[in-house]
């Protein structure tokens, strides 16, 4: 009888341990489960604010380079000199300088006079064109605040990430049928990068 006693104390002893156990693995389990899941949930808000601040960005830069664009355009038909160049950069945060450049490259007038006489590559800008076109063409990077005081950025001589930087954009006017007007703007990357920077921190 007492060994019938022991036994049945053993098996229920037994029983409660590996009840105890399943118990303690379901309820590992279980926080595993949640904390996986939390943290999917957690990358995908991540993954949907980042695709939104993206699309964000992408409009708020199409809009600003579509009015640099625009602003090109009018400065034009204003026959520029450096008061109207100066005078329309007063306008727009977002570009350091406004020149007109000769058939060679070279400034001829500017908003920021010391600019003048400074040649750049009409040959570095994209869409590459061998005749004036009425679009607006990209050129590389220039590091530095503006053309006189910069230099075009390469592979083998990029610009530092804490020095001012700049994109030079060009843009073919058509004045009549046979004379174009060019027009160079410089594009000041610090506005864009700062203007992102704070969108991003606010929140």
């Amino acid at each position: 009888a007492l060994s019938m006693q022991t036994d049945g104390s053993l098996s229920r002893r037994s029983t409660f341990l590996l009840m105890t156990l399943i118990v303690a693995v379901c309820a590992v389990i279980g926080t595993t489960y949640t904390l996986w899941r939390l943290r999917a949930e957690a990358i995908n808000r991540q993954i949907e604010s980042a695709a939104m601040y993206a699309r964000a960005f992408e409009d708020h830069l199409t809009q600003s380079f579509n009015v640099i664009d625009l602003t090109l355009a009018n400065v034009a038909n204003e026959n520029p000199t450096t008061a109207t160049l100066a005078n329309a950069l007063h306008r727009a945060p977002y570009l350091r300088s406004l020149s007109v450049v000769d058939r060679q490259g070279s400034i001829v007038a500017s908003s920021d006079p010391p600019n003048v006489g400074v040649r750049i590559d009409r040959d570095d800008f994209l869409p590459l064109t061998t005749a004036p076109r009425p679009v607006l063409r990209a050129g590389p990077p220039w590091a530095g605040r503006d053309f006189l005081s910069g230099r075009p950025a390469t592979p083998a001589q990029p610009g530092s990430p804490e020095a001012s930087s700049a994109i030079p954009v060009l843009r073919d006017i058509r004045l009549d049928k046979d004379r174009w007007l060019t027009l160079l703007a410089s594009v000041n990357t610090d506005y864009f990068l700062n203007h992102y920077g704070r969108s991003v921190s606010a929140d």
